[in-house]
């Protein structure tokens, strides 16, 4: 198998914030790689092993200070000879997120964002999005699936040079199942969820959800379509032990 690899990877950063409004991280990664099939690899006189060292920056801007709508921007340059780093790529990531309260007890979490590789050099097999799965807002989500993809496989946007993601999740005490006699006095929380993703191969990816809160567990579950064909469906559970402790 030519396609599954080890990674060890390390992460240094430093961050400060010289207002409520922008924030500034810069720092250095890196990642070791390993063929998992390293006698296929030897056999065809390829190298089994890539090492890459990077640079890499984020800015952040808030126009509204922390309570608000957050963007922010990743920059990061794989240096060829930096450290024993046999690559050299340029990446850059967009993103935006926002948390709008509509009342006391309802949300509206918003999530858009974009990447793409400016430059991959001879040998640069590797793609790795930060954006999927950092989270910028304060606090979180309010539940684990919000703004996230729940049931695609990350082989698919890690193997386009370049992606587009919109995600959006409403969330209410008050939307389908607590209506109900039985059901409404152990509900606390119904959401819809909706993501839509740009890749290469999948134009578009989309999937639509609906969860819900109770005080012992969480529930969500997904429909997926793929170039608007029917792709699959799940079901997550979260359980909250600990949470009202």
């Amino acid at each position: 198998n030519l396609t599954n690899f080890r990674d060890h990877s390390f992460k240094a950063v430093a961050h400060y914030d010289p207002s409520s409004h922008w924030g500034l991280e810069v720092g250095i990664v890196s990642h070791k790689r390993t063929a998992i099939d390293d006698h296929s690899f030897n056999f065809l006189g390829r190298k089994d092993s890539y090492n890459s060292v990077a640079p890499t920056a984020e800015l952040t801007y808030r126009p509204l200070g922390y309570n608000g709508p957050i963007l922010t921007i990743d920059y990061e340059r794989g240096i060829r000879g930096m450290l024993g780093s046999d690559t050299d790529y340029e990446r850059l990531e967009i993103d935006g997120q926002y948390k709008h309260h509509l009342s006391a007890l309802s949300y509206l979490q918003l999530r858009a964002g974009t990447g793409f590789y400016t430059h991959k050099g001879f040998g640069s097999y590797f793609l790795d999005y930060s954006n999927f799965r950092e989270n910028n807002i304060p606090g979180g989500w309010n539940d684990d699936w919000a703004c996230s993809f729940e049931l695609l496989n990350s082989g698919w946007y890690n193997a386009s040079k370049y992606y587009v993601r919109a995600n959006a999740a409403y969330e209410t005490p008050l939307l389908l199942l607590s209506w109900l006699p039985i059901a409404g006095r152990l509900i606390e929380k119904e959401r819809i969820y909706v993501n839509a993703l740009t890749v290469k191969q999948l134009n578009p990816y989309i999937e639509y959800g609906y969860g819900f809160s109770t005080r012992a567990l969480s529930l969500g579950m997904f429909v997926a379509q793929r170039n608007w064909h029917f792709d699959g469906m799940g079901l997550r559970v979260n359980v909250e032990l600990f949470r009202h402790w």
